[in-house]
């Protein structure tokens, strides 16, 4: 069974101002990953969060696994979404 997902108010925002390919390859990660997210997120480094790569953009989310659920909190460049 996979995951629900939830997106911040932000993360939508950012969605509508990508072009329409990238958003489709953004969206199209997040669901691939719902269904497994210990196979494709990677946790950061001294924080809650997690990291999933769709191409040159990261999305950071927080996985609550006994909820089954993926809050997304951002999505970015890896330039700068870790600033």
């Amino acid at each position: 069974m996979a995951f629900s997902v939830e997106y911040s108010t932000e993360t939508v925002s950012i969605l509508q101002s990508l072009d329409p390919a990238t958003a489709k390859r953004v969206l199209s990660k997040i669901n691939q990953a719902s269904e497994d997210p210990v196979h494709f997120f990677v946790r950061l480094k001294g924080d809650k969060t997690s990291k999933l790569r769709a191409g040159d953009f990261r999305i950071i989310a927080l996985i609550d696994y006994p909820r089954r659920s993926i809050f997304i909190i951002t999505i970015g460049h890896r330039k700068n979404v870790y600033d």
